[in-house]
C-alpha cells in the first residue's frame, strides 16, 4: 500500500510537471512551481525526486515505456502478422492520443535531459524498433507485407504516428475511436497490406 501512495505521488508531480513544462519550457519551471502548482512544499518534491532533471527523466521513460507496453501487447497477440501489426498501430495512436503531452515533453525537452537518461531513453526506443521490425519482417514473408526494409518502415510507421501529439488531441471517445482506426490503416498501407 506504501509503494502504491508513493508511486500515486510521483504521478502527480509528474502530470504537474508536464504541464509546466509544457508552458513555461524546462528552463522556465523551478521545483518551487512544481510545489506551488502542486500546493505542497519544496521538500516534498524532493523527498520523491532529486533534481528537476530526474523528472524529465521520468515523463521519457514514461512515454517510452507506455509504447513499448504497445509493443508487447502485439507480440502477444495470436493473430497473423498484419493482425498483430494492425494491434500495435491502434495501440501507438490511442496511446499518443492520450499522453501525447509527455511525448510533446520529451521532443520539446531532449535536449536538457543528462547524457545517460538521453542513451537510456534511445536504447528504448531502438528496442522499440528492433521488436516492431520483427513483426515487419514477419509480415513481408508471410506474404501479408511488400516492404524493402523493415526497420525503414517501422521507423516510418512509428514516426508517422508518434508524430501526432502535435495535433491529436483528447476529443469525444467516438472520435478518438474513428482516428485510431484511421491512422492504423494509414500505417498498415505503408506496409502496402492493403494489396494483399
Amino acid at each position: 500500500m506504501r509503494a502504491q501512495v508513493a508511486s500515486f505521488k510521483r504521478d502527480q508531480i509528474v502530470a504537474v510537471a508536464v504541464e509546466l513544462f509544457l508552458t513555461s519550457g524546462y528552463h522556465g519551471t523551478s521545483i518551487d512551481s512544481i510545489a506551488d502548482a502542486l500546493g505542497v512544499s519544496k521538500p516534498f518534491i524532493y523527498y520523491h525526486f532529486k533534481s528537476k532533471a530526474e523528472i524529465l527523466s521520468a515523463i521519457s521513460h514514461h512515454g517510452a515505456q507506455l509504447t513499448l507496453s504497445a509493443v508487447a501487447e502485439a507480440e502477444q497477440h495470436a493473430g497473423s502478422p498484419r493482425e498483430r501489426m494492425a494491434r500495435f498501430c491502434q495501440r501507438l495512436t490511442a496511446i499518443v492520443i492520450e499522453s501525447g503531452r509527455y511525448l510533446a515533453v520529451y521532443a520539446n525537452e531532449t535536449s536538457n535531459l543528462a547524457p545517460p537518461d538521453r542513451k537510456a531513453v534511445l536504447r528504448m526506443r531502438d528496442e522499440i524498433d528492433r521488436r516492431i521490425s520483427v513483426l515487419v519482417r514477419d509480415g513481408v514473408e508471410a506474404g501479408e507485407f511488400t516492404v524493402d526494409d523493415p526497420l525503414i518502415a517501422t521507423r516510418a510507421i512509428t514516426g508517422m504516428i508518434s508524430f501526432m501529439w502535435t495535433w491529436a488531441h483528447r476529443v469525444d471517445p467516438a472520435a478518438e475511436r474513428r482516428l485510431v482506426d484511421q491512422m492504423s490503416r494509414i500505417a498498415m498501407r505503408t506496409l502496402q497490406a492493403d494489396r494483399h
